[in-house]
């Protein structure tokens, strides 16, 4: 139905879109037309669709009432099944109680009534769980006491049947059903009597019910177990059904009808339960809706099939009544159209158009642009003839109208007399055509005295452009369509050097850039009238031996009026200056590039304009990363604004800047640079540009930091050496003079070192020199100095102290964090120190004299006995 509808309702759509361009009244009609149409048919349609659905209701209520109806015979025959399971087991139980030898002759007679796949077993489990007898295996050694037909009756007691889920047999090793009763004696649990079966021997019976392929008729516990099934049992034994089925709910009523997907199956079905009483099992018949329904979809296709060609009759009867209203509609508008164009045409063009009687002239109609043109009013113009505007005498003016009208021609040049009696050149294209019989000439106007006067005036400026074309600077020729040079102005013959035999003979050769000579086929004046246009750099030797450098163009003209070639137009330039000039650039390009050293080039407003290869290898960015950037880009934070500030005054006040900067690395990395900086000016003094020369230095201040380090540190204990320590003291003292402080000198000897060093090595004796010089260093301040002299004798630089005080305080944690024992690998040693103070500027006011005195108040210190510290004054 969607798309009959769908159908209908495009074509009115289309059909009212176009009915946009049509009348009111006829639009109204057609829209009219189509929307009954469409909503008879979606009437029809619907009304169609839903005595389907009805269809379907009913059949599906028919299938319920046969799936009950199944459910209820189904469930009678499986109580009949159960029953006679149960009268067999009850009967060999009572045997078993009275006589055990007629109890194995009633087993085999019950066995033997059974069908040879029904896999049958009777068992008898004692009280205490074991197996006591079975007719497929020996008893005894089999426990049987965990499974569910068991427990059951011990815990209950009662004398009742139960029916087992299907479970795995320990003995035959095969899926089985357990039917079983309790064996009682004096009114106490025995044991249990079992009869097992196979899940295909209960589900014989439904498998006779004559079912559809995709129906099924099922046996289950009230868990939800399947105990049988009308097929493929095999597939669902040991499996359950949603615990959600309402036949499962413990409210469920006896009987019922739902619908629902299939537990293990992709099929929807019709489902009818039926409750049994005793034991609590459940039989449900399960009807496929599809199966149920085929037939009726069946009828239902058909009964579309038929519709549906009726509706598209329908709507192809109501296409071809619209289509003939169209027909006739646009029949009438076009011949309203084609009045109206003409009335445009010849009303409202702006064109000059008359309509004159080719018998005798006289004009029969005028438009608008007519009346303006001459100056009289239309119905005035009217009543003239053609011979009352033409400055021709009438005979003549008879004769172009019967050429006309014979088409002899068709186009004419008259004067014209207006009405205020000024006299304009007109251009005339006459055409045939008869009106009722009459012979007319339908005459188009154009005023083309102002081209006449244009071409007159064009005869004047010719000689004027020729005067431009002398003057021009640059040479210039014109070739004709044979490539033959016609016309040439004074600079081409100077430029060439040639007078006009040699011009035209091409006594001057031209040459490639790379110095191969241009073959005559080759040449721009031949080119000319190949090619749109061209363009190329050219050689020429003069015959005065001067080598020029021409930059030629050549553009092919377009066609004469008659259609022959019209030839081309050949330009020259001398541009030996600007070649010269370029290989100057090209050489000092070639040295940019090349240099080793970066380039790097701002504008005034210290944006990079271009960098070399160098800038690159050097800092790692890219030309195309660098332009536009300022130059703080490489910026690394080390240097202060003052450095810059002082840098940006030197360029302006000398012109240049030398120095060593500090930069990063696009990757991260820190470098250092060595950086000339020239400012470039015009004459005027404006700054240009800033041009700025950079090479990495980091190599080389690495290996300067190296060497210096190695002449003023200790390669052991990596403290400052005696070298340095001496400098970094005189700076001290220089500083406490201007600010009247102190310097304080501690110089330290180790106590029993050379006994660690000599029993234990040299290699402990450095560790243990190593940590001396870690533990000196951990108790002073961030502004001391910790040097060592050599062997272990260790020096401290206290710069601005106030007393002798200070002094001894930093002593004592020297000489107390040094008392503790030390470990070096495996050995564990224990030392001590002497320590000997200086004080500026009492004992001394020089580097030298402190040291000295320091190291005497040591030997004063070892003197006195071990950890003393002793001042020079001492």
């Amino acid at each position: 139905m969607p798309y009959v509808i769908y159908c209908a309702a495009y074509s009115s759509v289309l059909l009212i879109g176009f009915t946009m361009r049509i009348s009111h009244r006829f639009r109204a009609l057609v829209i009219g037309f189509c929307l009954t149409t469409f909503f008879g048919l979606a009437a029809y349609w619907y009304r169609l669709d839903l005595s389907h659905q009805a269809m379907r209701a009913d059949a599906l209520g028919r299938a319920e009432v046969v799936a009950l109806q199944l459910a209820g015979g189904v469930s009678e025959q499986m109580s009949a099944v159960v029953r006679g399971v149960d009268f067999m087991l009850q009967t060999l139980r009572n045997e078993r109680l009275d006589d055990r030898h007629a109890f194995d002759m009633a087993v085999k007679s019950a066995l033997s009534a059974l069908p040879p796949d029904s896999l049958a077993q009777v068992a008898v489990i004692g009280a205490d769980g074991y197996l006591t007898f079975s007719n497929l295996a020996q008893s005894g050694s089999v426990f049987l006491g965990d499974r569910e037909h068991f427990r059951v009756h011990a815990e209950s007691g009662e004398d009742r049947l139960f029916i087992s889920k299907p479970v795995l047999g320990r003995v035959s090793k095969t899926w089985t059903i357990q039917f079983s009763r309790p064996i009682l004696k004096a009114g106490k649990f025995a044991g249990v009597l079992v009869l097992s079966v196979s899940p295909q021997y209960l589900s014989r019976t439904l498998e006779n019910l004559g079912l559809g392929p995709n129906d099924s008729a099922t046996l289950l516990r009230q868990d939800g177990s399947y105990l049988a099934r009308n097929r493929r049992i095999e597939d669902f034994v040991g499996k359950s059904v949603v615990p959600e089925r309402p036949y499962l709910q413990p409210d469920a009523l006896a009987q019922g009808v739902f619908h629902s997907l299939a537990t293990l199956e992709q099929i929807h079905r019709i489902v009818a339960w039926r409750r049994l009483d005793s034991p609590a099992l459940v039989v449900y018949v399960g009807l496929a809706e599809a199966d149920v329904l085929a037939p009726v979809e069946r009828q239902i296709r058909e009964s579309w099939r038929a519709n549906l060609a009726g509706s598209l009759l329908v709507l192809c009867l109501a296409g071809v009544v619209v289509a003939l209203l169209f027909r006739g509609e646009r029949q009438k508008a076009q011949l309203a159209r084609n009045e109206l164009m003409y009335r445009n045409l010849f009303e409202r063009n702006a064109s000059v158009k008359l309509l004159v009687d080719a018998s005798d002239g006289r004009i029969v109609a005028a438009n608008p642009a007519a009346s303006h043109f001459y100056g009289y009013a239309r119905d005035e113009l009217e009543k003239l003839r053609l011979s009352d505007l033409s400055g021709l005498p009438p005979e003549a003016v008879a004769a172009d109208l019967q050429q006309a009208w014979q088409e002899k021609c068709n186009h004419f040049f008259f004067p014209h007399r207006v009405a205020s009696g000024e006299i304009r050149q007109v251009e005339v294209y006459a055409s045939p055509l008869e009106q009722e019989g009459h012979p007319m000439i339908y005459a188009i106007v154009h005023d083309v005295t102002e081209r006449q006067l244009l071409e007159s005036r064009l005869k004047v400026s010719e000689a004027r452009y020729r005067g431009l074309f002398e003057v021009i600077p640059d040479g210039m020729m014109l070739v004709d369509a044979d490539g033959q040079i016609q016309l040439w102005n004074s600079a081409a013959l100077s430029i060439l050097d040639v007078d006009e035999a040699g011009l035209k003979n091409r006594v001057v050769k031209l040459f490639y850039r790379d110095g191969q000579p241009v073959a005559p086929a080759d040449y721009p004046s031949r080119q000319a009238i190949k090619a749109e246009s061209s363009r190329g750099l050219y050689a020429v030797h003069t015959t005065a031996g001067e080598r020029k450098w021409l930059t030629i163009n050549t553009r092919r003209l377009p066609p004469e009026a008659n259609g022959a070639p019209g030839g081309g137009v050949v330009t020259f330039a001398d541009i030996t200056r600007v070649v010269a000039l370029e290989e100057s650039l090209l050489i000092s390009q070639s040295v940019f590039d090349a240099a080793a050293e970066g380039i790097m080039v701002t504008g005034p407003d210290n944006h990079i304009l271009r960098v070399n290869p160098a800038f690159t290898r050097i800092t790692g960015y890219s030309a195309a990363e660098a332009l536009g950037h300022p130059p703080s880009l490489l910026a690394s934070g080390h240097h202060s604004k003052e450095f810059y500030q002082a840098m940006y005054q030197s360029l302006e006040e000398k012109g240049n800047w030398e120095g060593e900067v500090t930069n990063r690395h696009k990757d991260g990395s820190l470098f250092v640079e060595r950086l000339k900086i020239s400012s470039v000016r015009n004459k005027e003094g404006a700054l240009l540009r800033y041009v700025a020369l950079l090479s990495d230095i980091t190599v080389k201040k690495r290996q300067e930091e190296d060497i210096w380090r190695q002449a003023h540190y200790d390669p052991l204990t990596q403290l400052p050496n005696r070298t340095l320590f001496l400098d970094r003291l005189s700076q001290a003292l220089a500083q406490a003079n201007r600010r009247e402080s102190h310097v304080g000198v501690l110089f330290i000897d180790l106590d029993k070192f050379k006994p660690v060093n000599d029993t234990y090595g040299h290699q402990v004796g450095d560790e243990l020199l190593r940590q001396v010089a870690h533990r000196i260093s951990s108790n002073t301040r961030d502004e001391d100095t910790v040097a060592r002299l050599g062997g272990d004798e260790f020096v401290v630089l206290l710069p601005a102290i106030q007393n002798e005080a200070d002094c001894l305080k930093v002593a004592d944690k020297i000489l107390e964090s040094l008392i503790y024992p030390f470990r070096l690998g495996e050995v564990i040693a224990e030392i001590s120190a002497s320590i000997g103070i200086a004080l500026s500027p009492q004992d001394g006011n020089s580097a030298e004299v402190l040291v000295q005195q320091a190291d005497a108040a040591m030997y004063q210190a070892k003197a006195g006995g071990r950890r003393t510290i002793r001042r020079a004054a001492d």
